[in-house]
């Protein structure tokens, strides 16, 4: 099998255990994202391995939990995340969760929601927005009953749409089918209805102050002390081989580098897997890329301003807008207030969908021009008047091409079996991480976690040994004892058969 990486890579060593005494298997890690490190420190930390993981990044790892802390240089953390900020507190035994306290990492809430429909000149806050968000999750409770009662998938924000329109809601329905259009999810392309599960999409209400990257420092330095990461420069990777013969993995840089490994670990983001650009020879399973193709790509940045001074009210920690405008969906709609952390006048804009392609090819003086737009419908332009904006940092996830793209979601259609092509390893050397390969915790950074502990686990207990174990039919007393008596009894017709011809 060979694997062709058309880009540059880091090579990341967890540790140096060469000379450790046990240690047999090589496992070779291409992906250094949080997927990626957490299986490197779950291998390392069993003392049986050499863990070498592959990066496609020169200046850093972590994927897309980057804390761009050269792009402001007094910043503290939270306010240059620019790609994962937040851990679900509804996610029972979130890893993510336990890692930040054991590491006794700052953290504060997300705080209260300010909805804002500028369209009829209302805002909505504390109790009053609940509500409304309360109303639209029992709809899309109801849009996925639907879906279940039909027997088929459904697109979901078509089958949202068709709730709205045929049952009575306490809401005005023309507000909810705007926080519909707005919502980040549920306004993405043929979504499963089916596989959709709303609690993914609250919970998240706890940010990490001094920055989310130092989650996956923890993962590189591990507790205590435990061992150590050193980063060693090379040129990109050429090619992953497999040698059936020689029963090993033979990992090729540019530079006639090799690395013989047990085990690779597949931990690339979805964006890069589905352009092909990495290249399986021999292909790998059918099912593989049937369910690749499968799962959707959504597309998301941010972007932090810094402002001359606050004008926004300081208790609210979310202020979101929704809107029937189609050129303002996805726009900047959510700014979070980051004044509330780090006691400077900043604000963090969202942005999804098409408005997220959009902004990457936008100059910082449109960009601008329209966050002050949008903030003016926010706040009113008597709270705008004077106010002085700087760009501290975006993000361009998008047009990354070790990245190309943020988020992934089940499309219509996909079965929940299919993901046990990207589950279960490709026996004996290709294992999966990535958080599209768990559909229960998909598209989060705790399940991008989780899927890298699970490749590990696979590999620490011989998962791919012990399924060809199970493949082999063990005959039982009774069935070896009916064999021989087959056998004497052929035996005994084969004498008869002579006999018979000799005479």
């Amino acid at each position: 099998m060979t694997l062709l990486l058309k880009i540059s890579i880091i090579v990341v060593v967890m540790g140096d255990n060469s000379n450790n005494e046990g240690v047999q298997k090589q496992v070779v890690i291409v992906g250094g994202g949080i997927a990626g490190l957490a299986a490197a420190r779950k291998l390392q930390n069993t003392g049986q391995f050499v863990v070498n993981v592959l990066e496609a990044r020169r200046e850093r790892y972590g994927g897309r939990i980057f804390t761009d802390r050269s792009s402001f240089k007094l910043a503290k953390g939270m306010e240059v995340d620019l790609g994962a900020n937040w851990l679900n507190s509804m996610v029972k035994d979130n890893p993510l969760a336990k890692i930040v306290s054991d590491g006794e990492l700052a953290v504060k809430s997300a705080g209260s929601v300010q909805l804002h429909f500028p369209e009829k000149g209302q805002v909505y806050t504390g109790d009053d927005a609940n509500k409304i968000f309360t109303e639209f999750y029992k709809i899309t409770l109801q849009a996925m009953q639907k879906a279940t009662d039909s027997g088929r998938d459904l697109d979901l924000k078509k089958a949202i749409q068709s709730v709205l329109r045929d049952e009575e809601t306490v809401a005005d329905k023309t507000l909810l089918s705007s926080v519909l259009d707005s919502h980040y999810t549920m306004s993405l392309a043929d979504h499963s209805t089916q596989l959709f599960d709303p609690k993914k999409e609250f919970g998240w209400d706890t940010a990490v102050v001094d920055g989310f990257d130092q989650i996956v420092d923890i993962l590189v330095g591990g507790k205590r002390k435990e061992s150590t990461l050193s980063v060693e420069l090379r040129k990109p990777v050429r090619q992953i081989e497999v040698n059936k013969t020689r029963n090993k993995v033979l990992v090729r840089t540019r530079d006639l580098k090799q690395y013989d490994a047990d085990a690779v670990v597949v931990a690339l983001p979805l964006g890069v897997l589905k352009t092909e650009t990495v290249i399986f020879d021999p292909p790998l399973p059918k099912g593989w890329k049937k369910t690749i193709e499968n799962i959707g790509i959504g597309f998301s940045n941010k972007l932090v301003l810094q402002f001359n001074k606050v004008f926004w009210p300081e208790d609210v920690g979310i202020f979101t807008m929704v809107t029937s405008n189609q050129d303002e969906m996805g726009m900047l709609q959510t700014w979070v207030n980051l004044h509330r952390y780090v006691n400077k006048p900043l604000l963090m804009g969202m942005l999804h969908d098409q408005a997220a392609v959009r902004f990457e090819n936008m100059t910082d003086d449109e960009i601008k021009e329209n966050a002050i737009n949008i903030l003016t419908k926010l706040f009113g332009e008597e709270k705008m008047k004077d106010v002085t904006t700087t760009i501290v940092t975006k993000s361009k996830w998008i047009s990354d091409n070790k990245v190309l793209g943020t988020t992934s979601y089940p499309k219509v259609g996909i079965l929940p079996e299919m993901f046990d092509s990207l589950t279960k390893p490709v026996c004996p050397f290709i294992y999966f991480a990535g958080e599209y390969t768990s559909l229960e915790h998909m598209n989060t950074a705790h399940g991008a976690y989780l899927s890298g502990i699970r490749a590990a686990d696979q590999i620490i207990s011989n998962y791919c040994a012990k399924e060809t174990s199970k493949g082999k039919k063990v005959e039982t007393s009774k069935e070896k004892t009916k064999k021989e008596k087959n056998s004497e009894k052929k035996r005994e017709n084969q004498k008869d058969d002579k006999l018979k011809d000799e005479l």
